[in-house]
């Protein structure tokens, strides 16, 4: 078993970004292993930002990908589900960010599939802890 976790992080714009500088800067028991984006150019440069040499075109190849243990959706929203639906039925683990998908339908769907493949499904809304946000 492995010691640590692979995580890919899927789309690199400014929240992806994010996400990939955090893991990179070291996460206990997680290492950043690659990024995923259709648009050349930005996974291109996300990888030479965070010195890594994997990248995958496509969320497709980064489920495949055995060393791929957990991913980060930080894609389109519309995209989502889909992304969800194929990394759970892939066994990987997730992180979503929010908003969690389109509508309410999408959402029940993608607790059903990440509880039948038996993965972890988080969503990234770390305002649930600020007090701003809170009841007054």
């Amino acid at each position: 078993m492995n010691s640590h976790l692979g995580v890919c992080v899927i789309g690199s714009g400014r929240a992806g970004m994010i996400h990939a500088r955090n893991f990179r800067a070291g996460i206990p028991g997680a290492e950043l292993v690659a990024v995923a984006d259709p648009v050349e150019e930005a996974r291109t440069e996300a990888a030479r930002h965070l010195d890594i040499s994997t990248t995958f075109r496509g969320y497709e190849e980064a489920v495949a990908d055995e060393r791929v243990h957990a991913v980060v959706v930080v894609a389109p929203t519309v995209f989502h589900r889909e992304i969800v639906v194929a990394a759970a039925q892939a066994g990987k683990h997730i992180l979503c960010e929010k908003p969690m998908a389109m509508n309410s339908v999408e959402c029940r769907e993608m607790i059903k599939v990440t509880r039948e493949a038996g993965v972890k499904l988080q969503i990234g809304f770390m305002r649930r802890f600020d007090e701003s946000f809170g009841d007054a």
